[in-house]
Order: C-alpha cells, then structure tokens, then sequence
C-alpha cells in the first residue's frame, strides 16, 4: 500500500489574514527579538540623560561624543559583507551583541570622560554590524517564500519590545543615578540573554544542490559610475534616517531638561510613539503600496518637518 507524502502544514486563516509567518521552531529566535529590543528600549532614550546626570557632561559634549563614535564605526558597514562570508550571519549577529553589551557595561563601571568615546564607538560599532547580518540571519532561518511576513513580524516584535523596555526604564529612570545605572545594567543583559538565546537555536540545514555548478569564467566587472539620482536618493535618505534616529536621542533630553517633566515621562512618550508605529504599520503600508515610493517619502519628509516645527 502506497503514501503519498504529506504536503508542509499551511498556516491558519487567521494567520494568513494577519500576514503571520509559519512559527516553526523560531520561538526562541522571536524571543531573542524581544529580549534584544527591550534592552535598546530601556537604554536608547535614556543614554543622553544617563551621561549628563551620571558622568556630569554637558549635553553638547555628550552629543559630539556620540556623533564622532557614530561616524568612527562607520568602518563596520563595508566590512560586513566579508565577516558574514567568514563567519556566518549567525555568528556576527552574536558577536555585535557582545560589542554592545561590552560597551554598556562599560557605561555602567567607569566613571572616566576619556572612556566615554571609546565605549559609544563600540555600541556604534556593534549596531552596524548587527543590522546586515541580522536581514542575513533571519531570511536562512525562514521560507523563501515567507521572508516578508517574517520581515514584518520582527518589526513588529522589536517596536514591542521597545515600548517595554521605554516603560521600564522612565520608571526607573525616577530612582535618579540608581536608576539610570539599572537601565544600563538591563540593556546590557539583554544583549547576552539574546546572545544565548541564538546560541540554542538549531542549525539550520542548507538546501541540497542540484549538482555541482559549471565552470564560468568570471570577467572583472567594469567600475561603477556615479549615478547622479542614486547619489541624491542616498543623500536625501541619509537627512531622513538622521531625522528618525534623532527622535529618541533628542526628545528624552528635550523633555526632562527644557520641558521639566518627570523621566517616567519619557517612557511613556516613547512607549506610545512605538505603539502608534507598531498598529499603524501594516495599515499604512497596505495604503501606500501601490503609491509611488518617491513621493511617500516627500510626504513622510514633510510630516517630520511639522513636527519638529511643533516640537
């Protein structure tokens, strides 16, 4: 008596209505997402405020710091691409963890100006690293056909886990210096915590080959041209991202410093923010996909205009 085999089970309707990727054995990967992303949100917002209140800075000199180690790690993006080839994604998301975590314990221990630097260009350091291999490491561990809904659902997870960890950190951020020091403490738990948790996940098997590949004698590519709308593309991209990295730098300290308003604040207006993001996201996006992308990106331009104007 003949079987045939059974086909992969298909996700439920209400996780096809929702755009859910089939979970497969990825738990404790999306619990890596949260734990990670609930460490950034305890500490991004409160960084600022951490240095100034702790290590008595001025806020100028806290943000030049951090604005030459940010444009120091710059090195980590091009390099990457090499270290994902050498290593594996799997591997260099793990060792970008240990970076920021080492640089956040080391906010939490010393107590020198002169480290401040060397620490920021660590974290720096770190996020670039993390970013391409993370996009690398996930699209291994899921379906080819189901990367977007994975795509969406770790965004998802992230802004989660970001509102989280803003929560608990304006909370603790009432306890003054003590406080602070426990928002640097749990971000950089966190990133070790993650760090174990994508050690446990079992290796994912490798697709089998058809054969071995033909010989194919490669030819060295003729060097690239600048593109003068690429160039304006990436530039008018490079004022949005700095646009959207300035709001959680920038307000905390507008809020507790200009505002008078208790940290716990802080937490709140970041929770919420997040929140907005996390519902708003896929409702947006349905919208505006079949609108073209350059003038989503005008409009989203003028939208942060009017609010900085309002702030």
């Amino acid at each position: 008596m003949s079987t045939t085999p059974s086909a992969p089970p298909r996700p439920g309707r209400l996780s096809t209505a929702l755009g859910l990727p089939r979970l497969g054995g990825q738990r404790l990967l999306l619990a890596a997402v949260l734990v990670d992303s609930a460490g950034s949100g305890l500490a991004v917002p409160f960084l600022l405020l951490y240095l100034t209140r702790q290590d008595g800075m001025t806020a100028a000199t806290a943000g030049a710091l951090l604005t030459v180690a940010g444009v120091a790690a710059l090195a980590a993006g091009p390099l990457s691409g090499p270290l994902m080839d050498r290593w594996g994604p799997r591997r260099l998301v793990q060792a970008a963890h240990v970076l920021r975590a080492t640089a956040f314990l080391g906010y939490l221990t010393t107590g020198s100006r002169s480290a401040v630097p060397v620490l920021a260009t660590l974290a720096a350091l770190g996020d670039n690293l993390f970013w391409p291999a993370n996009r690398a490491f996930l699209a291994r561990r899921c379906r080819p056909d189901e990367l977007l809904p994975w795509y969406g659902l770790e965004r998802t997870l992230r802004n989660v886990g970001m509102a989280v960890g803003g929560l608990a950190a304006g909370f603790l951020a009432e306890f003054g210096p003590s406080g602070l020091r426990l928002v640097m403490a749990g971000n950089a738990v966190s990133y070790v915590l993650a760090t174990v948790l994508i050690a446990l996940l079992p290796t994912s098997t490798a697709r089998p080959s058809a054969g071995p590949a033909p010989a194919v004698v490669r030819h060295r590519p003729p060097a690239p041209r600048p593109d003068r709308a690429y160039v304006t593309m990436m530039a008018a991209n490079t004022l949005l991202v700095l646009v959207s990295a300035g709001l959680p730098v920038l307000v905390p300290l507008y809020v507790v410093r200009w505002l008078h308003q208790p940290s716990w604040v802080v937490g709140a207006v970041f929770a919420l923010n997040t929140v907005l993001v996390t519902a708003g996201q896929t409702l947006v996006v349905r919208r505006l996909e079949r609108r073209d992308c350059l003038r989503v990106l005008q409009w989203a331009a003028v939208v942060w205009s009017a609010a900085a104007v309002l702030f």
